[in-house]
C-alpha cells in the first residue's frame, strides 16, 4: 500500500530478519540473525518514526536476544559465556549486560520472557528442559540485584517445585504482561502434556489442561 513504511532493510543474505512486538507493548523488536549472530533494534510503538535504538551492534559470533520489561531490558546472551547468561541493561545503555543469571556447569540458558513483576527464564539443567522465575520486588522499583548498582531483578532464583518423576518443563503461552502467574508445560514418561499455572509467590500450582490419552 502507498501508506506503507520501510523500517529496516537486511542486505546481507547470511542473516534472516523477524519483528515482533515487546510484551509490555513499547516496542518493536526487530532482530537481525545467523546461527551465531544477531542485532537488535527497538523501535518506539508510540512513534514508528522515532530513530530506533540499537542494542549491541553485530559481531561475529555474538548471539543475544532482548525481551523488553518497562524500565530496562533483559538479554540473554553469550558475550562471556558459552552456554549464555541473562543480563539486563538501561535503555539509555542498552550494550552495557550486567548479569542476573548465569547458565550452570553442564546447563545451558535458552531464553527469557519478561513480566512486569519477573521474569522466566527458558534453560537447560540436568540434562533436562527447565524453566526459572527470576522476582522483581515491588514490580522492580529500585533494590539491589545480579550485578551492579540498582539491578532491576531482585532475589534469588526460583525453581517450579513439582515433586515427582523426572520430568522436562517449558514456557506455556503467556500474553499478558502484568500478570503473577507461570504458565508452565509439564511431561514426562508417565504424564502427558499437562499445562499448570504456578504463582512464584505462594508455591500454589493449578492445572489448566492435560493431553487426553487415548
Amino acid at each position: 500500500a502507498g501508506s506503507d513504511v520501510l523500517l529496516r532493510q537486511e542486505d546481507d543474505e547470511r542473516y534472516w530478519t523477524e519483528a515482533e512486538p515487546s510484551r509490555d507493548g513499547r516496542w518493536l523488536v526487530v532482530t537481525h540473525s545467523t546461527k551465531l549472530t544477531a542485532e537488535v533494534w527497538l523501535y518506539s510503538t508510540a512513534d514508528l518514526s522515532a530513530p530506533p535504538v540499537l542494542v549491541a551492534p553485530r559481531t561475529p559470533g555474538l548471539d543475544y536476544a532482548v525481551a523488553p520489561a518497562g524500565d530496562h531490558l533483559l538479554v540473554v546472551h553469550n558475550r562471556d559465556l558459552a552456554d549464555f547468561e541473562v543480563a539486563w541493561a538501561t535503555l539509555t545503555e542498552p550494550g552495557e549486560w550486567h548479569r542476573v543469571l548465569a547458565s550452570e556447569p553442564g546447563g545451558r540458558i535458552l531464553d527469557v520472557d519478561a513480566f512486569a513483576g519477573h521474569a522466566v527464564v527458558e534453560c537447560r539443567r540436568d540434562g533436562y528442559a527447565d524453566v526459572v522465575v527470576l522476582p522483581r520486588e515491588d514490580g522492580g522499583a529500585g533494590g539491589v540485584g545480579g550485578d551492579g548498582p540498582g539491578a532491576p531483578v531482585d532475589g534469588a532464583p526460583v525453581g517450579v517445585d513439582l515433586p515427582g518423576e523426572v520430568r522436562t518443563l517449558t514456557p506455556g503461552a503467556m500474553r499478558d504482561f502484568d500478570t503473577t502467574e507461570v504458565r508452565v508445560v509439564l511431561e514426562s514418561l508417565l504424564t502427558p502434556a499437562t499445562t499448570l499455572a504456578w504463582d512464584p509467590a505462594t508455591g500454589v500450582t493449578r492445572e489448566l489442561h492435560r493431553l487426553p490419552v487415548p
